[in-house]
């Protein structure tokens, strides 16, 4: 942030420039097309918007129901999130017919992940896909949820194409 005096100027320096210091984050901040949180960051990708990111940060794709939404897991072990994650999708499920779930593992880039989904073409009339990517990253869990009223995991590639641009603080 920029440094203030008294009046809320912002002060420069001696070599002319402006004078900053570095402030820790404990919220997602949207800067732009960027969205910046206590341990990562990431550029919107073209085509998608902030979808009222406040305590997770949520993108979703412009003219669609598609949405991407980050969670970090504080101190949950990957496989209780996973475990977690699937029986969540299992309850959701047992409500619809003709379901197709998806179980299998996936990289994000380098990275070991694990996506699991659960689809129904015909639920009341209308479609529902829910979704999860897992990772880690320097002992930390990030649980990807992922919406749409289609099925959203036909576009699995391009959805780990954009978690591959995450920035990590940590």
């Amino acid at each position: 942030v920029l440094v203030t005096d008294k009046n809320g100027r912002n002060v420069k320096g001696e070599n002319g420039e402006y004078l900053t210091n570095a402030v820790a984050i404990e919220r997602p901040i949207v800067l732009g097309r960027r969205i910046e949180c206590p341990d990562y960051a990431i550029n919107i990708p073209d085509g998608w918007s902030d979808s009222k990111t406040s305590s997770d940060l949520i993108i979703k794709r412009d003219g669609s129901e598609d949405q991407i939404k980050i969670i970090t897991a504080g101190d949950k072990k990957f496989d209780e999130v996973v475990q977690g994650s699937q029986e969540y999708i299992d309850n959701m499920m047992k409500l619809a017919s003709n379901v197709v779930k998806e179980n299998k593992a996936v990289k994000i880039g380098e990275k070991d992940a694990h996506y699991v989904s659960g689809f129904t073409p015909d639920f009341q009339g209308k479609q529902i896909f829910m979704g999860f990517v897992f990772f880690e990253h320097n002992g930390t869990t990030f649980s990807v949820a992922l919406t749409s009223d289609r099925n959203f995991g036909e576009s699995l590639d391009e959805i780990l194409s954009i978690l591959g641009t995450i920035e990590f603080v940590l």
